[in-house]
């Protein structure tokens, strides 16, 4: 062999090697993060089982839960852009994927349990004459749109499209919060905290899109 050849056989071990580091290293990263993720959900299940919680909290916390983490999502397109130097902005821009997919998650498992719960009949019946149940399936079924899409395949087969449709999240989100006010009887303490949470995030978003366009246009 060669001294080339030799360098050459080294070279492709060691790449490969590296590979294999970084992609451990992603692996035991996307690892963590599911699991932070699947906390609440872990606490909830537990508590139902070994605890005293009270009816309905399994149902309301997982609707809840849903709704924070795309309230979460969103913002962090504007941390990131307004605090660009931030320590750890490349790693909190990437959990952008595994908080929506989370947040469609708990909502599936917040649907689930109402199908289990009400019976079929009754989910037929408010389906059709319930708004807050209308409004609630389209902004899932958008959702679940975006779970499906939320790849890298997706990415490179859908092109410039899966931008496109990626953006019906700002139709799913207030559809999704505004079932969950019609649900607590537009309880005022919910409409101040998580409303007006999901209201500084849109005006922040719109803000900082707005600026990096017009820092653009100068």
């Amino acid at each position: 062999m060669s001294a080339y050849s030799k360098w050459l056989l080294e070279e492709m071990i060691s790449a490969e090697g590296r590979w294999d580091t970084v992609t451990s290293v992603r692996f035991k990263r996307a690892y963590i993060s599911w699991l932070v993720l699947a906390l609440p959900l872990i606490w909830l299940v537990a508590h139902s089982q070994l605890g005293t919680p009270r009816p309905g909290n399994f149902f309301y916390w997982t609707g809840a839960t849903s709704a924070i983490l795309m309230i979460v999502t969103l913002a962090i397109t504007p941390i990131t852009r307004v605090w660009s130097s931030v320590p750890g902005r490349n790693w909190l821009i990437k959990q952008r994927r595994y908080l929506g997919v989370a947040s469609f998650l708990y909502a599936a498992v917040h649907t689930l349990y109402w199908i289990q719960a009400a019976g079929i009949r009754r989910v037929v019946q408010e389906s059709v004459s319930d708004f807050s149940i209308i409004i609630a399936w389209v902004s899932l079924a958008i959702m679940a749109a975006l779970f499906l899409t939320s790849n890298d395949t997706s990415v490179r087969t859908l092109g410039p499209n899966w931008k496109r449709l990626q953006r019906w999240v700002y139709i799913a989100i207030p559809l999704g919060i505004l079932h969950w006010f019609f649900e607590v009887s537009f309880d005022a303490k919910t409409i101040i905290i998580y409303g007006g949470a999901y209201l500084v995030v849109s005006v922040g978003r719109l803000i900082v899109t707005r600026w990096k366009w017009n820092k653009a246009e100068a």
